[in-house]
């Protein structure tokens, strides 16, 4: 009856009231996650220009670290804090687009190859199938994700299999976290594979019609994880590096 007849109207003036998401708001999320996808793929561009004249450099002394450093120490120095800068600048982006990458479907495939999968290593039930195909001819399988599982590691040195030579690369007498010279085909081969990724991201971005349930499934499925995100990027080797 009558307490019936008076929810009715208070259900629909909520409804009229709630604010609709429009067409221009979808658009706005778009061309925030493009923006972002666009300068990510700056960084990464110029990461694996960066790789490509280190490589060139190291491939001028045969691959020989020590001799190349002794050369070449002013170059290589300045190679590889490039390298950290261009990581940096493609890492904090792609940080600005993740919710919208990882939480939206058809995004969500990027997300486990660049920022978050696993290596077969760590777990080879849920990583992702593919090879980084070096140019000495090597091939590591399902390597895992491109910012954390091989380049973080590859260009602060995290990983021995990774280094080429230790280096003091500051000049103050010590090797410390992040002093390396990197081993110059996998950093080739990662800057390269990561910067072709992240181009088929950005197209994919670009094809992108965004919908209202995709803003809610980004929103549902990235703020139970950031607290994680938050640890993760407290102990990168980056964050160590600065403090």
């Amino acid at each position: 009856g009558g307490s019936a007849a008076q929810t009715e109207p208070t259900v629909e003036a909520t409804t009229a009231a709630a604010p609709a998401v429009s067409e221009a708001d979808l658009a706005a999320v778009k061309q925030y996650a493009l923006d972002n996808a666009q300068q990510m793929k700056a960084g990464t561009t110029a990461l694996a220009a960066t790789a490509q004249s280190y490589y060139d450099l190291l491939a001028g002394h045969n691959f020989d670290y020590a001799a190349a450093w002794a050369a070449d120490a002013p170059a290589l120095t300045q190679l590889v804090a490039d390298a950290k800068t261009h990581w940096l600048t493609a890492s904090t982006h792609y940080e600005l687009d993740e919710g919208i990458i990882a939480g939206v479907p058809s995004l969500a495939f990027y997300d486990v190859w660049i920022d978050a999968g696993p290596s077969a290593e760590e777990d080879p039930a849920e990583a992702y199938e593919w090879t980084l195909e070096l140019a000495d001819g090597r091939a590591l399988q399902s390597p895992g994700n491109f910012f954390h599982s091989l380049l973080e590691p590859i260009i602060w040195g995290t990983r021995a299999d990774f280094v080429g030579l230790p280096a003091d690369l500051d000049g103050d007498g010590a090797t410390a976290l992040g002093e390396v010279l990197p081993e110059a085909n996998v950093l080739l081969a990662a800057a390269r594979s990561m910067d072709g990724a992240t181009g088929e991201m950005l197209t994919t971005v670009e094809n992108w019609q965004p919908t209202l349930s995709d803003a809610f499934t980004a929103l549902a499925v990235m703020i139970p994880t950031m607290n994680e995100y938050f640890e993760q990027w407290k102990l990168s080797a980056f964050v160590a590096e600065q403090a």
